[in-house]
C-alpha cells in the first residue's frame, strides 16, 4: 500500500528573544506568517525570514518552516 503526501499548507515561524523571566529562564515570542506557497524553496523562505528579522529589534533564536501535508492511500 503506497501513501501519497500532498502539500496543503506552509507557514514560517520565527522564534524571537523576549528576554529573561525573574528566574533567569529564556522567554520567547513566536511570530507566524501563514499562507506561504508550498512550492517555495527553503532558500527563498530563509531569505524572506532574514529580511523580516532585519526589521525586528529582538534577536531571532530560530527560523522554522512548518509544512502540512494530506496523506492519502494510492490505489
Amino acid at each position: 500500500m503506497a501513501v501519497v503526501a500532498t502539500p496543503v499548507a506552509s507557514n514560517l515561524l520565527l522564534i524571537m528573544d523576549a528576554g529573561l523571566d525573574e528566574y533567569g529562564q529564556q522567554l520567547t515570542r513566536k511570530r507566524q506568517f501563514s499562507n506561504l506557497k508550498t512550492s517555495a524553496s527553503d532558500e527563498d523562505v530563509f531569505q524572506v525570514a532574514a529580511a523580516i528579522i532585519s526589521l525586528q529589534e529582538a534577536a531571532c533564536l530560530a527560523i522554522q518552516r512548518v509544512n502540512t501535508v494530506e496523506l492519502t492511500e494510492e490505489g
